[in-house]
């Protein structure tokens, strides 16, 4: 009885550590959008939301290595329908910010989503490809 409860136990435990999530990477996203854009704004919630839900990353407000920094301005000739977004990735280093890369695009209000996804998608690239070469320099 007691070897099968040990067996069973141990099981239990191998199974949760093969299902276990790696610690998720830290990301601040800030926004600043103007008065009026509200697809801006959904940019911004649909980004986020985006984090909240994502396997490597999760939302944290301050003291991250990764950071987001949108911008957003409504379009002057489609205000209300679209919205455009200036993005950067930096990097948090010991001397400062490293600004890893930048994007700027246009959001109708049909794509947010879509928008937000590619972005984080985007940056998930740069982030891994530099977390891979650090890596590869420790070998």
């Amino acid at each position: 009885m007691k070897l099968t409860t040990v067996i069973l136990s141990a099981l239990v435990f191998t199974a949760s550590l093969c299902h276990a999530q790696p610690n998720k990477q830290p990301i601040e996203v800030t926004c600043t959008n103007e008065a009026d854009d509200f697809v801006g704004g959904r940019f911004c919630s649909a980004l986020r939301d985006d984090i909240a839900r994502s396997p490597r990353y999760e939302s944290a407000s301050t003291g991250t290595r990764w950071r987001l920094h949108v911008v957003t301005l409504s379009d002057a000739l489609a205000k209300d329908s679209s919205s455009i977004q200036a993005v950067a990735l930096t990097m948090q280093t010991d001397d400062g910010d490293l600004f890893v890369q930048q994007w700027a695009f246009q959001s109708g209000s049909n794509v947010v989503k879509d928008q937000a996804q590619s972005l984080l998608s985007a940056a998930d690239g740069q982030i891994q490809e530099l977390i891979d070469a650090y890596r590869s320099s420790k070998k």
